[in-house]
């Protein structure tokens, strides 16, 4: 159980070192904040043509509109329950309509420009890349519920997506948790796609991407809490006793200070590099209270 000391700690932590965007975030969970002034604070990061861009994913600092980026902003607004019939959500999904290309991907995940600004290493400019789930099936995921021509492409993205689960042998984390999220939205609209062998391939996948060993969570792995954020989550029963050891583990891990520590890094020590690692501690601090949060796993005090 996190106290109210550890929370008020993280807090603490949060407001000096974290981006205005998570203590908004934050703001919104504990204190009464607005989903206003959550999206205040990510419209500081929307461009003129509607993506998101300007390190908003901190690991891509280029200013221009970013398929990932973007992605990212769609993750947020479903998260926190933002309304993405709004004017700027609009005008994002116009952009992904207009830049929407014949290629095997769709879009380039990240532009040619990245390369003339600070990036992680993971990151590089490809033109030619195969299709992937992230962040296709998250983008899908988000127009199914707009315009017409737009669910037309959320339906025909979607249609790659479930290909890509029939044929593809990869089980990469944030490739299953894009499929997720685009699972959870057919459910909801009844969509034809669901059928119990996609059922079966696409739980196959989250249990094979899942690490339940304790002793490899420090490392860079998905752990059963992300990809089961509450206990509402449609694979919740198949991890129920793991998720129960990773909630402990997460309590127990948390530093001092009122944060936890990173499982990756750039590999330098640039100040890009540590801008983005401050901002990468405060989006996980975030998003793990928020996951501690929906298991009822934070002392509520007196």
């Amino acid at each position: 159980m996190i106290t109210q000391i550890q929370l008020q700690q993280i807090e603490k932590w949060l407001h000096t070192n974290g981006r205005p965007l998570e203590v908004a975030k934050w703001n919104l969970i504990f204190n009464k904040g607005t989903k206003e002034s959550l999206i205040d604070e990510m419209l500081k990061y929307q461009n003129l043509d509607g993506g998101f861009g300007n390190g908003f994913e901190p690991d891509i600092t280029t200013p221009e509109s970013t398929t990932i980026s973007s992605a990212e902003a769609i993750i947020l607004s479903q998260d926190f329950g933002l309304d993405l019939s709004a004017v700027w959500a609009k005008n994002m999904l116009n952009w992904y309509e207009n830049t929407a290309k014949d290629t095997p991907d769709i879009w380039e995940r990240v532009p040619k420009s990245l390369d003339d600004h600070p990036h992680a290493p993971w990151w590089g400019y490809d033109p030619n890349a195969k299709f992937k789930p992230y962040p296709n099936a998250v983008v899908a995921s988000a127009l199914l519920s707009s315009t017409s021509s737009q669910r037309l492409l959320g339906k025909k993205i979607a249609e790659r997506c479930v290909k890509f689960v029939f044929e593809d042998e990869s089980f990469d984390w944030f490739d299953t948790n894009s499929l997720q999220r685009l699972f959870n939205v057919l459910l909801d609209i009844e969509s034809s796609l669901i059928t119990p062998e996609l059922i079966s391939c696409i739980n196959s996948r989250v249990v094979r991407c899942i690490s339940v060993n304790p002793d490899e969570w420090p490392g860079f792995v998905a752990q059963p809490l992300d990809c089961i954020q509450s206990p509402n989550s449609y694979w919740h029963n198949l991890f129920a006793k793991e998720v129960q050891i990773n909630l402990n583990y997460w309590e127990n891990t948390l530093t001092p200070d009122g944060y936890w520590p990173l499982n990756f890094s750039w590999g330098v020590d640039t100040e890009a590099a540590q801008s983005a690692t401050k901002s990468w501690l405060g989006f996980i601090v975030v998003k793990r209270i928020k996951t501690l949060k929906e298991f009822d796993r934070i002392d509520k005090g007196v």
